[in-house]
């Protein structure tokens, strides 16, 4: 017999595992004859059903670990939307007020006009907060900005956007916590697939020495 073929389990991806032990066990059951001369060599009808058992689990957790990571992406994208609008609406708002208070000197300091998109989420949320409700405090202010269509509705409004922001990137954190754990599942039940491939390519090559019947397990041979 040839020297094994070689081919190292541990560089291939999850996906690659996968899929070699999808068609290797797929291919053998349907034949016969690498049924028997699998079975001769040593892949005992326990040992085909434990590498059943682990691909079953394996792709189960491949999708869950897609779907959570399409949700988180979701997510992230709901999050920055919304925060982007909210700063942008801001921005916005804060040019037209400043404005229309130039005729108000102690605006300057009644109001702070200094929040900023960079820095912690709290910090951006305070600075933004604390910039509608001081001018709500203020009724002299509320009257002259009523020229420039600002009511209290309309800066509780501009508050209750912030804290959508806020929820919105707690929702992202809790995807990304069901995404990270659903990430080290799948990687754990690799890892055992893998060794089960490892075997079962050890299996192969013991009981076949031709590339054409190698290569139907999933076991590509360089050529």
């Amino acid at each position: 017999m040839e020297e094994e073929k070689k081919e190292n389990p541990k560089r291939l991806s999850a996906d690659e595992v996968v899929l070699k032990v999808e068609t290797g066990l797929t291919n053998s059951e349907d034949d016969l004859v690498l049924k028997e001369g699998l079975l001769e060599k040593g892949l005992s009808p326990k040992k085909r059903k434990e590498g059943e058992s682990l691909l079953k689990e394996a792709q189960s957790l491949q999708r869950t670990g897609k779907q959570s990571k399409a949700a988180l992406t979701k997510a992230r994208g709901r999050y920055k939307t919304k925060f982007n609008t909210v700063h942008e609406k801001y921005v916005t708002d804060r040019t037209i007020i400043k404005m229309a208070l130039q005729n108000f000197p102690e605006a300057e300091i009644d109001i702070d006009f200094s929040a900023k998109q960079k820095g912690s989420l709290a910090e951006w949320r305070t600075g933004l907060t604390d910039f509608y409700t001081s001018i709500k405090s203020f009724p002299e202010y509320m009257e002259e900005l009523a020229d420039y269509n600002y009511t209290e509705e309309k800066l509780s409004a501009c508050i209750k956007n912030i804290g959508s922001v806020v929820t919105l990137n707690q929702e992202v954190k809790k995807k990304k916590g069901v995404s990270e754990k659903a990430t080290k599942a799948k990687n754990a039940k690799i890892t055992e697939l893998r060794k089960w491939y490892t075997d079962f390519k050890k299996i192969c090559n013991l009981a076949f020495e031709s590339n054409q019947v190698l290569e139907k397990l999933g076991i590509i041979v360089p050529s």
